[in-house]
């Protein structure tokens, strides 16, 4: 017979495949059950997602600052110094696209 445990937040009695494994728990595993832990996880990241959201718009924002900066006060010294990058067209749509070094 499979060694069991209680959860410790439904409370209900698993076997110990029912729970993730834990290298610094004395007896190897979580003290939650694997569906605990996933629900907890899902609430933590609903909960933080607007923040996350409002925190990536930031980002984008001063990443294409960045990029404006390095790319643009020189543009001819850029495309010349990463001519072998360019992208060639190889079908018409986005996902036709691939880096071929030019000659």
């Amino acid at each position: 017979m499979e060694e069991t445990r209680r959860c410790t937040r439904c409370a209900a009695e698993k076997p110990l495949s029912a729970f993730y494994k834990d290298r610094t728990a004395r007896d190897g595993r979580r003290p939650s059950c694997a569906e605990c832990h996933r629900s907890a996880n899902a609430a933590c990241y609903a909960r933080h997602q607007a923040k996350r959201n409002q925190y990536d718009r930031g980002r984008s924002e001063q990443r294409r600052d960045y990029q404006r900066g390095y790319r643009w006060p020189d543009p001819v010294k850029w495309s010349t110094a990463n001519e072998s990058r360019s992208l060639v067209d190889t079908g018409g749509s986005v996902a036709g696209r691939r880096l071929i070094p030019q000659r």
